[in-house]
């Protein structure tokens, strides 16, 4: 037999490779049916069990079909609840169907006949039905705020569009809503809308009922405006807690950050474009995220004559987005001898022949400060009449919390967060001070270190060095000490060694005019003018990353009233920590507010 087929071969060859390809293809059109047609012969089984189960649901509970014009849907999961259906599989696998997003509709046709319409999701297998709804766009934006006490007016619906029936008449999409506008809170806006086959789609608009903040300015301040005396003027913007000065006749608010941020030297002849002005408005103005809600306004930088004659105190303005209080507005927060605004001392916005105009706390009259000390800065803003109270009722402990940021949420990663934020990182409280090119974030200290379990607080000597600066390699040097001997205390599993700018602080150049050198480390000193590296107790003495043209001399913060002075090395024995570090930016945040009573945990 075998002699007999080789026989054929030899005689007859092109018909066996035609045979051959005849019967491949044969094989691969068998094991084509086997591998992929016999999956979806099972799928669409299974979407006819599902079909038959919801069916025999309804031959039992006839009272629970629709009305015409209406829709019922029962889900896989129903069906299996009530074990009307066996399992249903993905094909070729035990992996259950999707039973929560499937579904068997049932609605009253144009014939007056219930029609079953079946979506059923089994891994990559779907029924091929028209499943989705229509696409709804809304007028405006989806999250809103409106005042208290107003009338909320329904933006509307601006199209809605299904793939399959087209345009829908947004007459027909439906909205619905609870908004009580006389009570504060957040409340949701729903549009419903569905097609031919009774595809439903839902989006929904956030509306937040709030108090205005210049109206509620307007209500608790004098007659002309300002606020005097310790009124609930505490204000939560942009992640910092601001002090309410006065309210304009254009409904815009002036505010005063609560507390000195930075120090800088009043080393000008004119105010506009000196130093401190450039740094509030190219570096600090940048940081604040809500920036989009201060307004450009005047602010009076005249000179005037001594402290208690302040007349022509506004003979010269400057049109600015941020600026210092001048004297008139500080004397009008005093109630008798009690400020609004009381802080340690901070530079107002005059001169007075070659010194400067200084709020000294606790007093009406403003004092002097010599030119050669570095200032505390407390910026002044003023923001637009678009701004409502969300929370709080202006006290210290609970400050009105406006609409112009989110707190975050869990699992939100800190890089996200904004500058002036609360974060507790290893124990300690700090606040954001920045993003870096790597999305890492920079932190400063909130306070001076300490450290459990008595909350004792760190110290660093400068008396015992040849010179002052931030050397690594030095043992008796700060620098290696708290990168070395005091990194114990901190949690270092998620501190970025990066690269940090010294400066040289000179008298006689502009903050960005100096000179700097560069140093990688897990933790620095804060710089004189880095954001927050003013805050601090009147407990202890600060030194700061900052150097002299002298060597033998330092910068030196007097915590007692904020200022700082440049003075020798071996003035004082021995400095409170107050530190600079970065963390990495994809740390999640577990749970807080941002806030001083409720900083940011980290995961």
């Amino acid at each position: 037999m075998k002699d007999k087929i080789i026989g054929l071969y030899n005689k007859y060859p092109k018909y066996f490779k035609i045979g051959g390809i005849v019967l491949g293809v044969l094989l691969l059109g068998f094991l084509s049916w086997k591998l992929v047609f016999v999956k979806y012969k099972e799928f669409h089984d299974n979407e006819s069990k599902f079909t038959k189960a919801a069916k025999r649901y309804y031959e039992y509970h006839k009272q629970a079909l629709p009305k015409k014009g209406e829709s019922r849907e029962l889900t896989l999961q129903d069906l299996y609840d009530m074990d009307l259906v066996e399992d249903l599989f993905v094909p070729s696998s035990r992996k259950l169907c999707d039973v929560d997003n499937s579904w068997v509709r049932v609605y009253i046709d144009e014939k007056d006949e219930y029609k079953y319409y079946t979506y059923l999701k089994c891994g990559r297998y779907q029924s091929r039905v028209d499943h989705e709804g229509p696409e709804i766009t809304l007028k405006g934006d989806t999250d809103i705020t409106v005042a208290l006490g107003s009338e909320y007016t329904e933006l509307g619906v601006k199209s809605a569009v299904d793939k399959k029936d087209g345009k829908i008449d947004v007459k027909n999409v439906v909205i619905s809503s609870n908004i009580n506008m006389h009570q504060i809170g957040e409340y949701k806006v729903t549009y419903t809308a569905k097609d031919s086959h009774y595809n439903k789609t839902v989006v929904t608009r956030n509306v937040t009922v709030a108090k205005g903040l210049t109206d509620t300015v307007r209500s608790t301040a004098n007659g002309d405006g300002y606020y005097k005396g310790h009124s609930n003027n505490y204000v939560l913007f942009s992640g910092m807690l601001w002090n309410i000065v006065h309210v304009n006749e254009d409904g815009s608010v002036k505010l005063i950050l609560n507390q000195p941020l930075a120090n800088l030297r009043a080393n000008y002849n004119t105010y506009k474009d000196s130093n401190i002005d450039k740094w509030l408005n190219n570096v600090f103005y940048k940081a604040i995220a809500s920036n989009k809600y201060i307004v450009k306004k005047d602010y009076c930088i005249g000179k005037i004559n001594s402290m208690n004659d302040i007349n022509g105190y506004c003979d010269d303005l400057i049109s600015t987005k941020v600026g210092l209080l001048d004297v008139y507005e500080y004397r009008n927060t005093f109630n008798g001898d009690d400020s609004s605004i009381n802080s340690r001392s901070f530079m107002l916005s005059h001169k007075i022949g070659d010194n400067y105009a200084d709020a000294t706390f606790d007093t009406t009259t403003p004092d002097g400060t010599l030119p050669s000390i570095l200032a505390p800065i407390r910026p002044v803003i003023t923001v637009n009449d678009k701004l409502s109270i969300l929370a709080g009722d202006g006290t210290y402990a609970k400050p009105y919390k406006l609409n112009d940021y989110s707190y975050a949420n869990k699992k939100d990663k800190i890089n996200t967060r904004i500058v002036g934020e609360y974060v507790e990182y290893s124990g300690l409280v700090f606040r954001i001070i920045g993003i870096d090119k790597n999305n890492n974030v920079r932190l400063i200290l909130n306070g001076e270190w300490e450290v459990a379990p008595n909350n004792t607080a760190l110290y660093i000597s400068t008396d015992n060095l040849d010179k002052w600066e931030f050397n690594l390699d030095d043992e008796k040097n700060p620098a290696y000490i708290i990168n070395n001997d005091y990194l114990d205390y901190l949690n270092t599993k998620d501190v970025v060694t990066t690269e940090y700018d010294i400066p040289i602080n000179d008298a006689d150049k502009m903050y960005d005019e100096y000179k700097t050198e560069k140093v990688k480390a897990k933790l620095v000193l804060p710089k004189t003018y880095d954001l927050f590296s003013n805050v601090g107790t009147a407990e202890y003495l600060y030194t700061y990353l900052d150097r002299s043209t002298n060597d033998q001399m330092l910068f030196m913060a007097n915590t007692a009233n904020g200022k700082v002075f440049e003075l020798g090395k071996t003035d004082f024995n021995s400095y409170s920590i107050k530190f600079v570090t970065t963390i990495k930016g994809d740390m999640l945040i577990e749970s807080g507010k941002g806030t001083l009573g409720n900083p940011y945990k980290l995961k």
